[in-house]
Protein backbone atom coordinates (compact mmCIF):
# COMPACT_ATOMS: atom_id res chain seq x y z
CA UNK A 1 0.00 0.00 0.00
CA UNK A 2 1.17 3.54 -0.74
CA UNK A 3 1.74 5.25 2.63
CA UNK A 4 -0.12 8.29 1.35
CA UNK A 5 -3.11 6.04 0.73
CA UNK A 6 -2.81 4.74 4.29
CA UNK A 7 -2.81 8.29 5.54
CA UNK A 8 -6.10 9.00 3.73
CA UNK A 9 -7.99 5.98 5.08
CA UNK A 10 -10.97 6.96 7.20
CA UNK A 11 -10.40 5.65 10.70
CA UNK A 12 -13.35 3.66 11.97
CA UNK A 13 -13.45 3.33 15.77
CA UNK A 14 -13.37 -0.26 17.03
CA UNK A 15 -13.37 -1.57 20.58
CA UNK A 16 -10.02 -1.10 22.33
CA UNK A 17 -8.53 1.21 19.66
CA UNK A 18 -8.79 4.97 19.98
CA UNK A 19 -9.03 6.65 16.57
CA UNK A 20 -6.53 9.44 17.33
CA UNK A 21 -4.04 6.98 18.76
CA UNK A 22 -4.29 4.77 15.66
CA UNK A 23 -3.94 7.73 13.29
CA UNK A 24 -0.78 8.84 15.14
CA UNK A 25 0.68 5.33 14.78
CA UNK A 26 0.14 5.32 11.03
CA UNK A 27 1.57 8.83 10.64
CA UNK A 28 4.67 7.93 12.67
CA UNK A 29 5.29 4.73 10.76
CA UNK A 30 4.82 6.23 7.31
CA UNK A 31 6.32 9.70 7.74
CA UNK A 32 9.71 8.82 6.27
CA UNK A 33 8.37 6.79 3.35
CA UNK A 34 6.80 9.80 1.61
CA UNK A 35 8.78 10.68 -1.51
CA UNK A 36 10.65 13.96 -1.20
CA UNK A 37 11.73 16.17 -4.10
CA UNK A 38 15.41 15.64 -3.36
CA UNK A 39 14.91 11.87 -3.31
CA UNK A 40 13.59 12.01 -6.88
CA UNK A 41 16.76 13.77 -8.04
CA UNK A 42 19.20 11.34 -6.39
CA UNK A 43 19.56 8.04 -8.25
CA UNK A 44 20.06 4.76 -6.36
CA UNK A 45 23.50 4.45 -7.97
CA UNK A 46 24.55 7.77 -6.42
CA UNK A 47 23.48 6.61 -2.98
CA UNK A 48 25.36 3.33 -3.35
CA UNK A 49 28.51 5.16 -4.48
CA UNK A 50 28.27 7.43 -1.43
CA UNK A 51 27.83 4.35 0.78
CA UNK A 52 31.00 2.82 -0.72
CA UNK A 53 32.94 6.04 -0.12
CA UNK A 54 31.60 6.14 3.44
CA UNK A 55 32.96 2.64 4.02
CA UNK A 56 36.24 3.49 2.33
CA UNK A 57 36.71 6.43 4.69
CA UNK A 58 36.14 4.53 7.93
CA UNK A 59 39.79 3.66 8.62
CA UNK A 60 41.81 6.29 6.71
CA UNK A 61 42.48 9.01 9.26
CA UNK A 62 43.96 12.48 9.51
CA UNK A 63 45.20 14.25 12.63
CA UNK A 64 42.82 17.18 13.20
CA UNK A 65 41.52 16.97 16.78
CA UNK A 66 43.27 13.71 17.40
CA UNK A 67 42.92 11.22 14.59
CA UNK A 68 39.57 11.41 12.78
CA UNK A 69 38.51 9.17 9.87
CA UNK A 70 37.66 10.85 6.58
CA UNK A 71 34.10 9.51 6.85
CA UNK A 72 33.54 11.40 10.10
CA UNK A 73 34.94 14.62 8.65
CA UNK A 74 32.61 14.22 5.66
CA UNK A 75 29.59 13.86 7.94
CA UNK A 76 30.64 17.00 9.80
CA UNK A 77 30.87 18.96 6.52
CA UNK A 78 27.50 17.60 5.33
CA UNK A 79 25.70 18.33 8.60
CA UNK A 80 24.34 21.79 7.57
CA UNK A 81 22.80 20.28 4.43
CA UNK A 82 21.41 17.12 6.08
CA UNK A 83 20.32 18.67 9.38
CA UNK A 84 16.61 19.31 8.54
CA UNK A 85 16.01 15.71 7.50
CA UNK A 86 18.46 13.93 9.79
CA UNK A 87 17.19 15.71 12.90
CA UNK A 88 13.51 15.65 11.97
CA UNK A 89 11.18 14.25 14.62
CA UNK A 90 10.21 11.32 12.37
CA UNK A 91 13.85 10.32 11.85
CA UNK A 92 14.91 10.71 15.49
CA UNK A 93 11.90 8.70 16.63
CA UNK A 94 13.36 5.59 14.97
CA UNK A 95 16.14 5.30 17.55
CA UNK A 96 14.01 6.21 20.56
CA UNK A 97 16.01 7.94 23.28
CA UNK A 98 19.39 7.16 21.72
CA UNK A 99 20.16 10.58 20.20
CA UNK A 100 18.93 12.58 23.25
CA UNK A 101 21.05 10.35 25.51
CA UNK A 102 23.99 10.91 23.18
CA UNK A 103 23.67 14.64 23.79
CA UNK A 104 23.45 13.89 27.53
CA UNK A 105 26.75 12.02 27.15
CA UNK A 106 28.20 15.03 25.29
CA UNK A 107 27.07 17.42 28.03
CA UNK A 108 28.47 15.10 30.68
CA UNK A 109 31.82 15.01 28.87
CA UNK A 110 31.99 18.80 28.65
CA UNK A 111 31.03 19.23 32.32
CA UNK A 112 33.58 16.63 33.44
CA UNK A 113 36.44 18.21 31.51
CA UNK A 114 35.59 21.67 32.86
CA UNK A 115 35.25 20.33 36.40
CA UNK A 116 38.53 18.39 36.23
CA UNK A 117 40.40 21.18 34.45
CA UNK A 118 41.42 18.90 31.58
CA UNK A 119 43.93 20.32 29.13
CA UNK A 120 41.97 21.74 26.19
CA UNK A 121 43.73 19.59 23.57
CA UNK A 122 42.84 16.40 25.44
CA UNK A 123 39.33 17.65 26.20
CA UNK A 124 38.69 18.36 22.51
CA UNK A 125 39.71 14.84 21.57
CA UNK A 126 37.55 13.28 24.27
CA UNK A 127 34.49 15.41 23.57
CA UNK A 128 34.84 14.66 19.85
CA UNK A 129 33.98 11.00 20.54
CA UNK A 130 30.51 11.83 21.82
CA UNK A 131 30.00 14.63 19.30
CA UNK A 132 30.70 12.32 16.34
CA UNK A 133 27.99 9.93 17.49
CA UNK A 134 25.58 12.88 17.96
CA UNK A 135 25.93 13.88 14.30
CA UNK A 136 26.61 10.47 12.76
CA UNK A 137 23.67 8.44 14.05
CA UNK A 138 20.88 10.77 12.78
CA UNK A 139 22.53 11.34 9.40
CA UNK A 140 23.27 7.67 8.75
CA UNK A 141 19.81 6.56 9.92
CA UNK A 142 18.29 9.01 7.43
CA UNK A 143 20.73 8.02 4.64
CA UNK A 144 19.96 4.29 5.04
CA UNK A 145 16.19 4.83 5.24
CA UNK A 146 15.98 4.20 1.47
CA UNK A 147 17.69 1.37 -0.44
CA UNK A 148 19.17 0.22 2.86
CA UNK A 149 20.24 -3.28 1.84
CA UNK A 150 22.10 -2.17 -1.30
CA UNK A 151 23.78 0.65 0.56
CA UNK A 152 24.82 -1.80 3.29
CA UNK A 153 26.43 -4.04 0.63
CA UNK A 154 28.38 -1.15 -0.88
CA UNK A 155 29.36 0.19 2.54
CA UNK A 156 30.70 -3.25 3.51
CA UNK A 157 32.56 -3.42 0.19
CA UNK A 158 34.25 -0.11 1.03
CA UNK A 159 35.37 -1.19 4.49
CA UNK A 160 37.49 -4.08 3.16
CA UNK A 161 40.09 -1.99 1.26
CA UNK A 162 39.85 0.64 3.98
CA UNK A 163 41.03 -1.84 6.64
CA UNK A 164 43.76 -3.22 4.38
CA UNK A 165 45.12 0.24 3.57
CA UNK A 166 44.85 1.49 7.16
CA UNK A 167 48.26 0.00 7.99
CA UNK A 168 49.99 1.76 5.11
CA UNK A 169 48.42 5.14 4.21
CA UNK A 170 46.56 7.70 6.33
CA UNK A 171 47.23 5.55 9.36
CA UNK A 172 45.39 6.03 12.63
CA UNK A 173 46.61 7.04 16.04
CA UNK A 174 46.67 3.49 17.39
CA UNK A 175 49.24 2.41 14.80
CA UNK A 176 51.32 5.53 15.30
CA UNK A 177 51.21 4.98 19.06
CA UNK A 178 52.39 1.38 18.75
CA UNK A 179 55.35 2.53 16.70
CA UNK A 180 56.34 5.12 19.30
CA UNK A 181 56.02 2.67 22.20
CA UNK A 182 57.32 -0.56 20.68
CA UNK A 183 59.46 0.80 17.85
CA UNK A 184 57.28 -0.74 15.14
CA UNK A 185 53.65 -1.49 14.39
CA UNK A 186 53.21 -5.26 14.36
CA UNK A 187 51.02 -6.44 11.50
CA UNK A 188 49.89 -9.99 12.30
CA UNK A 189 46.72 -12.01 11.87
CA UNK A 190 45.17 -11.22 15.24
CA UNK A 191 45.75 -7.46 15.10
CA UNK A 192 45.11 -6.81 11.39
CA UNK A 193 44.30 -9.61 8.96
CA UNK A 194 41.62 -11.01 11.24
CA UNK A 195 39.72 -7.74 10.83
CA UNK A 196 40.20 -7.84 7.07
CA UNK A 197 38.83 -11.38 6.97
CA UNK A 198 35.90 -10.42 9.19
CA UNK A 199 34.95 -7.48 6.96
CA UNK A 200 35.20 -9.62 3.82
CA UNK A 201 33.00 -12.32 5.36
CA UNK A 202 30.42 -9.73 6.43
CA UNK A 203 30.24 -8.65 2.78
CA UNK A 204 29.81 -12.28 1.69
CA UNK A 205 27.01 -12.83 4.19
CA UNK A 206 25.16 -9.83 2.76
CA UNK A 207 25.61 -11.10 -0.79
CA UNK A 208 25.00 -14.84 -0.33
CA UNK A 209 22.36 -15.12 2.39
CA UNK A 210 19.50 -14.11 0.11
CA UNK A 211 20.68 -16.60 -2.53
CA UNK A 212 21.62 -19.60 -0.38
CA UNK A 213 21.13 -19.59 3.38
CA UNK A 214 22.98 -22.90 3.69
CA UNK A 215 26.04 -21.46 1.94
CA UNK A 216 25.97 -18.30 4.07
CA UNK A 217 25.77 -20.29 7.31
CA UNK A 218 28.58 -22.56 6.11
CA UNK A 219 30.76 -19.49 5.44
CA UNK A 220 29.97 -18.15 8.92
CA UNK A 221 30.89 -21.44 10.61
CA UNK A 222 34.07 -21.92 8.56
CA UNK A 223 35.15 -18.35 9.34
CA UNK A 224 34.38 -18.77 13.03
CA UNK A 225 36.43 -21.96 13.29
CA UNK A 226 39.31 -20.41 11.33
CA UNK A 227 39.34 -17.25 13.47
CA UNK A 228 39.41 -19.22 16.72
CA UNK A 229 42.14 -21.53 15.42
CA UNK A 230 44.27 -18.48 14.62
CA UNK A 231 43.84 -16.76 17.98
CA UNK A 232 40.87 -14.44 17.37
CA UNK A 233 38.50 -16.09 19.83
CA UNK A 234 35.82 -13.43 20.19
CA UNK A 235 35.68 -12.72 16.45
CA UNK A 236 35.26 -16.41 15.72
CA UNK A 237 32.67 -17.01 18.43
CA UNK A 238 30.55 -14.12 17.12
CA UNK A 239 30.19 -15.80 13.70
CA UNK A 240 29.29 -19.17 15.25
CA UNK A 241 26.81 -17.89 17.83
CA UNK A 242 25.35 -15.36 15.37
CA UNK A 243 24.62 -18.16 12.92
CA UNK A 244 22.84 -20.19 15.61
CA UNK A 245 20.86 -17.12 16.71
CA UNK A 246 19.71 -16.54 13.12
CA UNK A 247 18.57 -20.16 12.84
CA UNK A 248 16.66 -19.93 16.12
CA UNK A 249 14.85 -16.78 15.00
CA UNK A 250 13.80 -18.46 11.77
CA UNK A 251 12.60 -21.51 13.70
CA UNK A 252 10.32 -19.32 15.85
CA UNK A 253 8.99 -17.30 12.95
CA UNK A 254 11.46 -14.52 13.64
CA UNK A 255 9.93 -13.47 16.94
CA UNK A 256 10.78 -14.72 20.42
CA UNK A 257 7.99 -12.59 21.89
CA UNK A 258 4.25 -12.83 21.38
CA UNK A 259 1.05 -11.75 23.14
CA UNK A 260 1.04 -15.09 24.96
CA UNK A 261 3.30 -14.47 27.97
CA UNK A 262 3.88 -18.16 28.65
CA UNK A 263 4.77 -18.89 25.02
CA UNK A 264 7.17 -15.92 24.97
CA UNK A 265 8.85 -17.11 28.16
CA UNK A 266 9.22 -20.66 26.80
CA UNK A 267 10.62 -19.46 23.47
CA UNK A 268 13.09 -17.08 25.11
CA UNK A 269 14.19 -19.68 27.65
CA UNK A 270 14.71 -22.38 25.03
CA UNK A 271 16.63 -19.99 22.78
CA UNK A 272 18.77 -18.95 25.75
CA UNK A 273 19.51 -22.58 26.61
CA UNK A 274 20.50 -23.39 23.03
CA UNK A 275 22.78 -20.34 22.78
CA UNK A 276 24.29 -21.15 26.18
CA UNK A 277 24.88 -24.75 25.08
CA UNK A 278 26.56 -23.65 21.85
CA UNK A 279 28.69 -21.12 23.73
CA UNK A 280 29.75 -23.76 26.24
CA UNK A 281 30.58 -26.16 23.42
CA UNK A 282 32.78 -23.54 21.74
CA UNK A 283 34.41 -22.78 25.10
CA UNK A 284 35.11 -26.46 25.81
CA UNK A 285 36.59 -27.14 22.39
CA UNK A 286 38.74 -24.02 22.60
CA UNK A 287 40.06 -24.73 26.10
CA UNK A 288 40.95 -28.30 25.19
CA UNK A 289 42.72 -27.29 21.97
CA UNK A 290 44.51 -24.30 23.49
CA UNK A 291 45.64 -26.12 26.65
CA UNK A 292 47.06 -29.02 24.62
CA UNK A 293 48.96 -26.67 22.29
CA UNK A 294 47.08 -27.67 19.14
CA UNK A 295 46.39 -23.99 18.42
CA UNK A 296 50.06 -23.04 18.71
CA UNK A 297 52.41 -21.85 21.42
CA UNK A 298 51.03 -18.29 21.48
CA UNK A 299 47.44 -19.45 22.01
CA UNK A 300 48.57 -21.93 24.68
CA UNK A 301 50.50 -19.24 26.56
CA UNK A 302 47.55 -16.83 26.37
CA UNK A 303 45.14 -19.48 27.62
CA UNK A 304 47.38 -20.52 30.55
CA UNK A 305 47.79 -16.89 31.66
CA UNK A 306 44.07 -16.14 31.50
CA UNK A 307 42.88 -19.43 33.00
CA UNK A 308 45.20 -19.03 35.98
CA UNK A 309 43.67 -15.65 36.85
CA UNK A 310 41.49 -15.36 39.94
CA UNK A 311 38.93 -13.60 37.73
CA UNK A 312 38.39 -16.60 35.42
CA UNK A 313 38.91 -17.06 31.71
CA UNK A 314 36.51 -14.28 30.61
CA UNK A 315 38.15 -11.52 32.66
CA UNK A 316 41.56 -13.14 33.02
CA UNK A 317 44.10 -11.04 31.18
CA UNK A 318 41.58 -8.18 31.02
CA UNK A 319 43.12 -6.10 33.78
CA UNK A 320 42.40 -3.02 31.67
CA UNK A 321 38.65 -3.69 31.85
CA UNK A 322 38.81 -4.43 35.59
CA UNK A 323 40.80 -1.20 36.10
CA UNK A 324 37.95 0.71 34.47
CA UNK A 325 35.40 -0.90 36.79
CA UNK A 326 37.44 0.06 39.86
CA UNK A 327 37.90 3.64 38.61
CA UNK A 328 34.20 4.02 37.74
CA UNK A 329 33.04 2.83 41.16
CA UNK A 330 35.50 5.19 42.85
CA UNK A 331 33.82 8.13 41.06
CA UNK A 332 30.52 6.90 39.57
CA UNK A 333 28.89 10.25 38.71
CA UNK A 334 31.71 12.56 37.63
CA UNK A 335 34.36 11.14 35.32
CA UNK A 336 38.10 11.73 35.43
CA UNK A 337 38.19 13.84 32.28
CA UNK A 338 39.28 13.02 28.75
CA UNK A 339 42.39 10.87 28.44
CA UNK A 340 43.10 10.73 32.22
CA UNK A 341 46.39 9.45 33.59
CA UNK A 342 46.29 6.55 36.04
CA UNK A 343 47.65 8.57 38.93
CA UNK A 344 45.72 6.52 41.51
CA UNK A 345 47.09 3.13 40.47
CA UNK A 346 43.88 1.52 39.23
CA UNK A 347 45.89 -0.81 36.99
CA UNK A 348 47.95 -2.06 39.94
CA UNK A 349 44.78 -2.68 41.94
CA UNK A 350 43.31 -4.68 39.07
CA UNK A 351 46.45 -6.81 38.82
CA UNK A 352 46.29 -7.43 42.56
CA UNK A 353 42.70 -8.64 42.21
CA UNK A 354 43.54 -10.98 39.33
CA UNK A 355 46.68 -12.31 40.99
CA UNK A 356 48.78 -11.40 37.98
CA UNK A 357 52.08 -9.48 38.01
CA UNK A 358 51.65 -6.03 36.45
CA UNK A 359 53.38 -5.18 33.21
CA UNK A 360 56.54 -3.31 34.30
CA UNK A 361 56.37 -1.11 31.20
CA UNK A 362 52.81 0.15 31.79
CA UNK A 363 53.83 3.31 33.68
CA UNK A 364 57.07 3.81 31.78
CA UNK A 365 56.13 3.54 28.11
CA UNK A 366 53.72 5.69 26.19
CA UNK A 367 50.93 7.57 27.95
CA UNK A 368 49.67 5.55 30.96
CA UNK A 369 45.94 6.27 30.83
CA UNK A 370 43.42 4.80 33.22
CA UNK A 371 42.92 1.56 31.25
CA UNK A 372 39.36 0.62 30.31
CA UNK A 373 39.43 -1.39 27.04
CA UNK A 374 35.67 -1.01 26.67
CA UNK A 375 33.28 1.44 25.02
CA UNK A 376 30.99 1.66 28.01
CA UNK A 377 33.76 1.76 30.63
CA UNK A 378 35.74 4.38 28.68
CA UNK A 379 32.71 6.68 28.41
CA UNK A 380 31.81 6.17 32.08
CA UNK A 381 35.35 6.60 33.43
CA UNK A 382 36.29 9.59 31.29
CA UNK A 383 32.98 11.42 30.83
CA UNK A 384 30.85 10.46 33.81
CA UNK A 385 27.50 8.78 34.21
CA UNK A 386 26.07 10.32 31.04
CA UNK A 387 28.35 8.05 29.00
CA UNK A 388 27.12 5.02 30.94
CA UNK A 389 23.47 5.89 30.25
CA UNK A 390 24.09 6.17 26.51
CA UNK A 391 25.91 2.86 26.05
CA UNK A 392 23.53 0.91 28.28
CA UNK A 393 20.68 2.20 26.12
CA UNK A 394 22.53 1.11 22.94
CA UNK A 395 22.93 -2.40 24.37
CA UNK A 396 19.21 -2.53 25.21
CA UNK A 397 18.45 -1.26 21.71
CA UNK A 398 20.40 -4.19 20.26
CA UNK A 399 18.83 -6.66 22.70
CA UNK A 400 15.39 -5.59 21.48
CA UNK A 401 16.49 -6.29 17.92
CA UNK A 402 17.53 -9.82 18.92
CA UNK A 403 14.08 -10.52 20.37
CA UNK A 404 11.96 -9.07 17.56
CA UNK A 405 11.56 -10.17 13.91
CA UNK A 406 13.68 -8.80 11.06
CA UNK A 407 11.30 -7.58 8.37
CA UNK A 408 13.99 -7.93 5.68
CA UNK A 409 15.10 -11.31 7.05
CA UNK A 410 15.72 -12.83 3.62
CA UNK A 411 18.56 -10.39 3.02
CA UNK A 412 19.64 -9.04 6.42
CA UNK A 413 18.81 -11.85 8.86
CA UNK A 414 22.25 -13.44 9.26
CA UNK A 415 24.12 -10.16 8.82
CA UNK A 416 22.21 -8.43 11.63
CA UNK A 417 22.55 -11.44 13.96
CA UNK A 418 26.35 -11.45 13.54
CA UNK A 419 26.78 -7.65 13.48
CA UNK A 420 24.65 -7.01 16.57
CA UNK A 421 26.42 -9.69 18.65
CA UNK A 422 29.80 -8.39 17.47
CA UNK A 423 29.02 -4.81 18.42
CA UNK A 424 27.62 -5.76 21.83
CA UNK A 425 30.88 -7.59 22.52
CA UNK A 426 32.92 -4.59 21.35
CA UNK A 427 30.85 -2.20 23.50
CA UNK A 428 31.66 -4.32 26.54
CA UNK A 429 35.24 -5.46 25.90
CA UNK A 430 36.92 -3.42 23.14
CA UNK A 431 38.42 0.09 22.99
CA UNK A 432 36.20 2.79 21.53
CA UNK A 433 36.52 2.76 17.74
CA UNK A 434 34.49 2.10 14.60
CA UNK A 435 31.98 4.90 15.19
CA UNK A 436 30.74 4.86 11.60
CA UNK A 437 30.38 1.06 11.48
CA UNK A 438 28.44 1.19 14.76
CA UNK A 439 26.17 3.92 13.39
CA UNK A 440 25.47 1.95 10.20
CA UNK A 441 24.27 -1.10 12.16
CA UNK A 442 22.16 1.17 14.37
CA UNK A 443 20.66 2.67 11.20
CA UNK A 444 19.83 -0.71 9.68
CA UNK A 445 18.26 -1.94 12.92
CA UNK A 446 16.27 1.28 13.39
CA UNK A 447 14.96 1.38 9.82
CA UNK A 448 14.09 -2.32 9.90
CA UNK A 449 12.13 -1.75 13.12
CA UNK A 450 10.38 1.20 11.50
CA UNK A 451 9.46 -1.03 8.56
CA UNK A 452 8.05 -3.56 11.02
CA UNK A 453 5.92 -0.84 12.61
CA UNK A 454 4.72 0.31 9.19
CA UNK A 455 3.83 -3.25 8.25
CA UNK A 456 1.81 -3.62 11.46
CA UNK A 457 0.06 -0.32 10.75
CA UNK A 458 -0.86 -1.47 7.26
CA UNK A 459 -2.34 -4.68 8.65
CA UNK A 460 -4.44 -2.64 11.04
CA UNK A 461 -5.64 -0.43 8.17
CA UNK A 462 -6.78 -3.54 6.29
CA UNK A 463 -8.53 -4.79 9.42
CA UNK A 464 -10.33 -1.48 9.85
CA UNK A 465 -11.40 -1.51 6.21
CA UNK A 466 -12.90 -4.96 6.64
CA UNK A 467 -14.78 -3.79 9.74
CA UNK A 468 -16.03 -0.76 7.84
Amino acid sequence: MDPRTAMSVEVVPIPGVHADQFRATVQTASADTTVRPLDRLASPQTGRLLAFLLGLGTRQQVNVIGYLPFAELALLLLLPFNFPRAFSAANLRKTGWMVPLCFVWLASAIFTDVYRGTDWSLAARGIARAFVYCIAIPQIVWFFSTDGYRKAVWFAAGTVPSIILSQFIFRGGVIEGRERVYGRAIIDFESHWSMVLGAAVILMLLLFYRRSQLLAHAIAWATGAFQIANGSRSAGAVFLIGSVLCMLKRATGGNFLSRDVILSAVRTALAGLVLAGVSYGIYSLYTDAAASGRLGDKAQEKYLIQSSSRLGLLLGGREAFVSGIIAAFDSPFIGYGSWPLDNEGFYLRACELSGRDPDPNFYRLGYPLIPTHSHVMCAWVENGIGGLFFWVYVILFYARQILRPVIDEKRLGLYLAVAVLSLVWHILFSPMAGRIEQSVVIALVANDACGLTLDAARRRVYALRRVA
